[in-house]
């Protein structure tokens, strides 16, 4: 055999293609191995998490605590529960400490166990061809971004891989079916990510498109069965662990439904199929701002919700009546996104794309149908090369936007420049890195667009407090708690305003107030219990002093204060 065809043959391999498959999905996203710092909500959830950094000790807590009351306590705005996700970063620390290259390997390496799975799913339905398009496609997706480089984009990566892999095994195309490990796999899901739950109606018209006998979709009855048993489960586990089990903070969209319809529709145009299709105008959970509630009478919104009702209504008559399976894939996505959408409950945020990742999945798909249908064409290989390396090219240099914290949040301003969030955010980062000029100019950018934003005003008394301008930092952490009467760092900080002008009394009622708010806070347990021992109250201070030490070990004043527990205990 000649070489040329020997490279032929090796080009048409399978083996090939997977090394391809991993060429791509890690290098589409390489930059984010060179990021050095946690920030956005990798920063509490994944640097500073009490849960993570207390030891062993704490791993149960993992699975008795939600996913930002770990961190935020009572004052968490979202109630999410995923413990497996927080399972694998604890297990990451252990091994590796917190060594973000180690982490964002993951990560990347999960991108590409996703695509490989999919490629599995695709290759039975459409063969090999349309497999190979449509996961090459979807592992170096731009709209990943977000999924791919954030660590805590790790739930979405986990729940496709879960999801996936539970479909793999559940299959009905499939010669053999692993009805154990596929139910087993779909619990995974549900202790990652809340949407997964919504794979059991996707697996639901997956049969019935794919399962053209009565008789042979009736035999499924027991993995239905089986599967709501554990949906049902899983919701009743988040009533009882969390406090408010169904909450996702603060409503998107204040006006009546007309308008919420209305600019929900535009929302989906503009910032999830525009960005998935064309690998352009990507921009992280800062968006909403930017798109304002739709005018009942605006021609363009309307003209989004119809195209919209038409697509999803047209897609569930021949699904329905004709088991189209191209149809089953326009619904996908919808199924998925619908748990974050605010139009039947208020469930996590809507603008962070990184929730795209399991529904661009149908994109992945469509793409792979297209190509192996028009296989024949060599202009359509050609086009579907340049559409998967224009993909991976973008996703590459965008990448390279979010390597550090100002980088990431100047390019949430550049893309959203009326969100307030963002520029607060950018400000931050200027004063963590001692430019306090560049800082304030995006701090009073924020007030402009937004007064009422309640951390700007904290952290603008934290700049008068380091300042010793002690009279300047109580106006701002007044404006902060009129707003948030429940921010227990505001009363932390007006309680260290209280101590240094002599007031004890009234700094020992701002500590207290700190620890009832949030006793989830490590800082109100160390002010409150410091206060109790500058007072001779020692066995009361013991208890809080002793858990300021459990979750927050590295912090140097644990150091000092175990010592002092241990000459306590020899008393």
């Amino acid at each position: 055999m000649k070489i040329e065809e020997k490279i032929q043959l090796f080009i048409k391999s399978d083996n090939f293609f997977w090394a391809l498959l991993l060429l791509l999905s890690f290098a589409a996203f390489l930059p984010s191995l060179g990021s050095r710092d946690f920030f956005y909500d990798d920063q509490p959830l994944v640097g500073h998490n009490p849960i993570l950094e207390a030891g062993w000790n704490s791993f149960p807590n993992l699975f008795s605590t939600g996913y930002w009351e770990s961190v935020k306590g009572s004052q968490a705005s979202v109630s999410e529960y995923r413990p497996l996700l927080m399972a694998s970063f604890f297990t990451e620390e252990r091994a590796f400490g917190k060594n973000l290259f180690e982490m964002h390997a993951l990560n990347l390496g999960l991108n590409f166990l996703a695509g490989g799975l999919l490629f599995i799913l695709l290759k039975r339905r459409y063969g090999s061809l349309a497999a190979k398009a449509g996961s090459l496609l979807f592992v170096v997706m731009t709209v990943h971004l977000e999924s791919v480089f954030l660590l805590v984009g790790r739930s979405e990566l986990l729940s496709a891989v879960f999801v996936f892999y539970s479909w793999i095994c559940l299959d009905s195309l499939a010669q053999k079916t692993r009805p154990f490990l596929g139910v087993l796999f779909y619990a995974m899901a549900l202790l990652t990510k809340e949407s997964s739950i919504m794979f059991l109606p996707v697996l639901f018209w997956d049969d019935w498109v794919s399962l053209k006998e009565l008789s042979n979709f009736r035999a499924r009855k027991r993995i239905y069965v089986l599967m709501i048993f554990l949906s049902l489960a899983y919701l009743g586990l988040r009533i009882l662990i969390l406090e408010r089990p169904f909450h996702g903070g603060n409503p998107y969209f204040t006006s009546g439904p007309l308008v919420k319809f209305l600019t929900m529709s535009l929302f989906f145009w503009h910032h999830y199929f525009w960005p998935s299709v064309s690998a352009v105008g990507i921009c992280s959970d800062f968006t909403r701002p930017l798109i304002s509630d739709a005018a009942e009478t605006s021609g363009l919104a309307l003209s989004a919700c119809l195209s919209l009702i038409f697509l999803v209504g047209t897609s569930f008559y021949f699904l329905f009546s004709r088991r189209s399976r191209w149809a089953f894939w326009v619904l996908f996505p919808f199924w998925f996104l619908l748990p974050t959408s605010h139009l039947i409950i208020a469930l996590d945020t809507i603008g962070a794309q990184r929730f795209l990742y399991l529904p661009s999945a149908a994109l992945a798909a469509g793409f792979g149908f297209c190509v192996a249908y028009l296989s024949d064409k060599a202009w359509v290989r050609l086009l579907a090369i340049a559409l998967i390396l224009w993909q991976a090219s973008q996703s590459f240099s965008q990448s390279f936007n979010w390597t550090t914290p100002i980088g990431f949040y100047s390019a949430a301003a550049r893309c959203n420049p009326v969100s307030a969030a963002a520029q607060y955010s950018l400000g931050v980062r200027f004063f963590e890195k001692g430019l306090d000029a560049e800082g304030l100019i995006h701090m009073k950018r924020a007030v402009e667009l937004n007064p009422r934003y309640g951390d700007i005003w904290y952290d603008l008394a934290r700049l008068n407090f380091d300042k010793k301008d002690f009279s300047r930092a109580r106006f701002f952490l007044n404006k902060a708690l009129s707003l948030n009467p429940k921010d227990s760092d505001a009363h932390i900080l007006l309680g260290e305003i209280d101590g240094l002008e002599g007031r004890q009394k009234q700094a020992g009622l701002e500590f207290k107030k700190a620890v009832f708010i949030n006793s989830e806070n490590p800082l109100a347990q160390y002010h409150w219990g410091l206060w109790l021992l500058k007072s001779g109250k020692l066995k009361q201070a013991k208890p809080y002093l002793e858990r300021f030490i459990q979750m927050d070990p590295q912090n140097p004043a644990a150091s000092s204060l175990v010592k002092w527990l241990a000459q306590f205990k020899g008393r």
